[in-house]
């Protein structure tokens, strides 16, 4: 069994700046996998180190994260432009989902892709 490779300093440090287990397993540099829970764990216990500041679930509560403005269609729709077509397509589709105005053409649906008018309308 191969010997920890973290102090009782080193984890006192972790579990103060963080709050997870997980984020305290991560400074560590160890794997977030199971036995490594139950291993820090038993060690917070035994060395009677304070957790009352994790947050468990509710890790992200109040905090912005993962926040991209949304780039004008205008800058989007350029020659050489690097943006990803299927990202503009999810965009279209979530915008015409949630306006009627957008996803009917004269009351019916537009046409799908490759198909005439006439083969939509019989």
């Amino acid at each position: 069994m191969p010997l920890k490779s973290w102090t009782s300093e080193d984890l006192k440090l972790a579990v103060s700046k963080s709050y997870s287990f997980r984020s305290v397993i991560k400074m560590l540099y160890l794997q977030p996998a199971g036995g490594n829970y139950k291993q820090i764990k038993k060690y917070i216990r035994l060395l009677k180190i304070d957790t009352k500041h994790f947050t468990g679930k509710m890790w992200n509560k109040g905090k912005i994260i993962g926040y991209c403005p949304k780039i004008p269609t205008s800058k989007i729709l350029t020659e050489h432009s690097n943006f990803q077509s299927f990202k503009l397509k999810k965009g279209y589709l979530k915008r015409a989902l949630r306006f009627p105005s957008v996803r009917s053409v004269g009351g019916k649906l537009p046409p799908r892709m490759g198909e005439s008018h006439w083969s939509s309308i019989m």
